[in-house]
């Protein structure tokens, strides 16, 4: 009876030992994240230049590769290695375009980040709430995976609804139509609409 009481209670520590590293091991996506919302209200401040700031937080943020394979589908595997670096760069381009859209005047926005993400296998989904004065709070919440030692954005979820989601309905039957060609020119047609 002993020997099996100290199987069980050897057990429930090594559980307790693996849970207090896998909290350990989020707080680095929730300093990510800490780090771009600092970036979205400096943008949100700025008259100019928000977009050059904002592309530098989501090149550090962010795993646009992963993104543009997602939101592209099975044709992606159709295309070349130029048409994949050509897409990615024009999905980068809109993904910067429409938060330097997004947050482009500033009234008093604050963000808080939870400080217990909920992990789901390997990924972490680390929750803010943006509140303003006289103004519903609204929450933005990302998707996170470890690669390597860093833990990178792979979905955004505005209010609930997956970006990655919506841009996939969007623009993966142009990919399926239209090739490369066709889903850049449209990538870079909705780019332009928000500018």
């Amino acid at each position: 009876m002993r020997t099996f009481l100290k199987i069980v209670i050897a057990g429930a520590l090594s559980l307790c030992a693996l849970s207090a590293r896998a909290e350990q091991s989020v707080e680095p996506a929730i300093a990510q994240i800490s780090s771009f919302n600092d970036s979205l209200l400096q943008s949100m401040k700025k008259a100019q230049g928000r977009e050059t700031e904002l592309g530098a937080a989501i090149d550090k943020t962010f795993n646009t590769p992963v993104m543009t394979q997602f939101v592209v589908g099975p044709t992606w595997a159709k295309f070349t290695p130029a048409e994949k670096q050509s897409v990615q760069a024009a999905l980068r381009n809109y993904m910067v375009v429409r938060f330097a859209n997004a947050f482009n005047s500033y009234s008093g926005e604050k963000f808080a980040v939870e400080p217990n993400p909920k992990v789901r296998g390997v990924d972490a989904l680390v929750k803010t709430t943006i509140s303003a004065p006289k103004s519903e709070a609204e929450r933005l919440d990302y998707r996170m995976r470890k690669y390597g030692e860093s833990w990178k954005v792979i979905d955004v979820y505005y209010n609930g609804v997956s970006d990655l989601t919506t841009q996939r309905a969007d623009f993966a039957v142009t990919a399926q139509s239209g090739g490369a060609a066709g889903l850049i020119k449209k990538i870079n047609e909705a780019t332009k609409k928000l500018k």
